[in-house]
């Protein structure tokens, strides 16, 4: 019995850190596809787009893409953080 519970405390250790990880690896990959949509403004790669995205100005549309890209890394950085510190909180002081 108290196998059990020592893989299960142990396994309460591990989770929150597997979270917070997983959390920083899609910020880094929002982080990159802004960088990708930066990379195609500057060098005018319009070829690039989505095709149902490209209505009418391939700039604004790659314009309002950016902000959007922005708008979702600033979320993301805000939400790892506060889950990492949740899991730091968890893993000092309750665990």
């Amino acid at each position: 019995m108290t196998e059990t519970t020592d893989v299960l405390d142990n396994l309460s250790k591990l989770v929150p850190l597997c979270l917070v990880i997983l959390f920083w690896l899609h910020h880094f990959y929002i982080r990159y596809s802004l960088s990708r949509y930066e990379e195609m403004k500057k060098f005018k790669n319009w070829h690039d787009l989505p095709r149902e995205s490209v209505i009418q100005n391939k700039e604004a549309t790659l314009n309002s893409i950016i902000d959007s890209e922005r708008k979702k890394v600033a979320y993301s950085l805000a939400i790892t953080v506060i889950f990492s510190l949740c899991a730091v909180f968890c893993l000092f002081y309750i665990l």
